[in-house]
């Protein structure tokens, strides 16, 4: 049995995508372990639905300082370094199998001491994400953190790797730019699993009974000021007095949560949006079933034009329009699908007009939902769209 060494940087199991991943490979025959932090007193090795789970300790703080720090401090690879190197003599590894960009660095090493096969899984685009983060923008960050140093770093990475996985066409261009047009990709959206995805939802009438002949408009995932969650708040006070019933629900967590409340306090909006707070993906059934759009008001810029976000498959899964901004991917999805409306990123009077628009014609509404449910069933469950992983893992060792 061939062996697959994963390095994440977060801990597991929490990672959806990588589960998926991890998962398909072991279906496949593979030995699959996962190397990653642990911040909770996990046990140090774990044997989860086939994946073994190998946890270093450490304190979460120090350990984002490290990252933090990494461009111009070789603490943080030094620590990655000896952990993986003894698991990849251990167990015999094969293949390196590295999530996100900080750790690429690790791929290039064992690749030339072990002749490894490194296969770089690049989530996002990180070079465009931490440049959007707004605390790297404040002192010192702005002064430790070389954006122009993590485009460098991708290129030199990313060029030893043997192949790369991308979550959306936009990023396998931009890298083609980058690295040459002979360099292997190929594309694994975050879309999701029907049958396990159902199994892992648990009804819970509390919400259910909450939102009952509501006009929900529904916003699910990290609330920070790239997100634009601001946008959809703006509306509200056009979108009240044409709405009956109207309720905008924001399921999530983040470090713009409390701008977002005062915002709305100072719009004297807050009789009209509930904000949940954190909670569990198996809740989403309930919070979906009354909800009338889903909304994705994510800014454009280059992080989210070449991001695949995996609640946009969760509704099209419940057959839910989603109406979002005009990111390049989203408006490929959406456009190509016939899933739902587009609305220009930042422009709170597209938003309205286009959420007012599906208030007015139910039918229209309903036929892009019945549109999202037909094309996830048909063409983006992650069986189907998880075949490219397949493919190249079965070319490597058969």
């Amino acid at each position: 049995m061939s062996s697959v060494l994963m390095l994440l940087e977060f801990e597991f199991p929490h990672d959806d995508r990588v589960e998926k991943e991890a998962l398909t490979l072991v279906e496949l025959g593979y030995h699959v372990a996962i190397l990653c932090p642990d911040f909770s007193g996990n046990s140090k090795q774990e044997i989860y639905k086939g994946i073994e789970i190998y946890r270093f300790a450490i304190n979460k703080n120090y350990f984002k300082k490290l990252l933090g720090l990494c461009q111009i401090l070789p603490f943080y690879h030094n620590l990655w370094r000896r952990q993986a190197d003894n698991l990849i003599n251990r167990l015999g590894t094969k293949i390196i199998h590295i999530h996100d960009l900080p750790l690429c660095k690790l791929g290039v090493y064992f690749k030339k001491k072990y002749q490894l096969v490194y296969i770089a899984d690049m989530h996002e685009n990180y070079p465009a994400m931490v440049s959007g983060q707004e605390h790297i923008k404040r002192f010192p960050n702005k002064l430790l953190i070389n954006i122009n140093g993590w485009y460098a770093r991708e290129k030199k990475w990313l060029q030893h790797a043997d192949q790369i996985i991308c979550t959306a066409p936009g990023m396998i261009d931009r890298l083609t730019n980058i690295l040459g047009p002979d360099k292997s990709f190929i594309l694994v959206p975050n879309t999701i699993n029907p049958e396990k995805f159902t199994a892992s939802q648990h009804q819970d009438l509390t919400i259910e009974k909450k939102y009952e002949n509501k006009f929900v408009l529904l916003y699910y995932g990290g609330i920070s000021q790239q997100r634009g969650i601001q946008n959809l708040i703006q509306a509200i006070p056009v979108l009240s007095d044409k709405i009956q019933n109207l309720k905008v629900v924001i399921v999530g967590s983040g470090s713009y949560l409390d701008e977002l409340k005062t915002l709305t306090t100072k719009m004297n909006v807050t009789g009209d949006v509930d904000f949940e707070g954190w909670q569990s993906q198996s809740k989403l059934a309930s919070y979906m079933k009354n909800t009338s759009i889903a909304i994705i008001p994510h800014l454009k810029s280059e992080h989210t034009d070449n991001t695949s976000p995996n609640k946009l498959f969760m509704f099209m899964y419940f057959g839910k329009p989603t109406l979002a901004t005009n990111c390049d991917y989203l408006i490929n999805i959406i456009e190509k699908t016939k899933s739902g409306l587009i609305f220009e990123s930042g422009n709170t009077l597209d938003l309205t007009k286009k959420i007012l628009r599906l208030y007015q014609h139910p039918d229209l509404k309903q036929k892009l939902g019945e549109n999202a449910k037909k094309s996830l069933l048909q063409a983006y469950s992650w069986d189907k769209t998880v075949e490219p992983l397949r493919k190249i893992y079965r070319s490597y060792f058969n």
